[in-house]
């Protein structure tokens, strides 16, 4: 999908300050490290995260750093219509198959 964002060491972090604020909810999927890494950078450039997102079975709290988690079976928002971080190591992208 379009408005997926995987992050990596290549990525042009300009075009995706420009994609994350095209109006679209902000989506981290993982509330590990990785996720918060990537909360604390959103919010020096000043991009809200609206929730993170993890596969059924991985939530362990309902909040992490003030923010809503939500399983997938949950989530209460059209996955097409908001803008989905990968938070994940790319050997952990298996872990996307769900999405």
């Amino acid at each position: 999908m379009d408005n997926n964002i995987i992050i990596n060491r290549e990525a042009d972090g300009e075009k995706i300050i420009k994609k994350l604020r095209n109006g679209r909810k902000n989506v981290i999927f993982g509330a590990g490290s990785i996720g918060s890494l990537f909360k604390d950078v959103m919010d020096r450039v000043h991009i809200d995260i609206d929730s993170f997102l993890v596969n059924d079975g991985y939530k362990k709290t309902n909040k992490y750093k003030g923010i809503r988690i939500y399983e997938l079976n949950e989530f209460p928002f059209n996955i097409g219509e908001c803008n989905i971080i990968y938070s994940v190591f790319s050997n952990d992208l298996e872990i996307l198959k769900d999405l």
